[in-house]
């Protein structure tokens, strides 16, 4: 069994020390990309922080802000394959009357073609 033992740990190690350059290339791109998230918020304005959140999936040639992969919209120039980040309300965690009472109810719906996402016509009804 301690031999056992040596072994794996020798082999977890030397696993360990190969896998060390990838893991290191993923921790600087998720760095990066915060740094990019942070660096699109400080350029907009604060009238664009309070307009809602609408990430537009097919952007079509379009520009815009595009640190989260995305390019971001607004509610006048959204395609159909728009959608809305919903901003989390945690006061609405919050028991009001009782602890046991209902706040909310969860549905979900999902749908696939097999080969990518939905028809947007799906998608939006959905």
């Amino acid at each position: 069994m301690r031999k056992t033992l040596e072994e794996t740990e020798r082999e977890t190690g030397e696993q360990l020390r190969k896998s060390e350059p990838v893991d290191r290339e993923i921790r600087e791109r998720a760095h990066l990309y915060s740094d990019e998230v942070r660096t699109e918020l400080a350029n907009m304005s604060a009238a664009e922080r309070r307009m809602p959140a609408i990430l537009e999936l097919d952007p079509q040639g379009r520009e815009g802000r595009k640190a989260t992969g995305f390019l971001m919209t607004d509610e006048q120039s959204a395609s159909p394959h728009a959608h809305r980040v919903i901003t989390p309300n945690y006061g609405f965690w919050r028991a009001r009357r009782s602890p046991v009472e209902v706040r909310s109810i969860e549905v979900f719906f999902s749908a696939s073609t097999g080969g990518g996402p939905p028809p947007p016509p799906v998608h939006n009804a959905i």
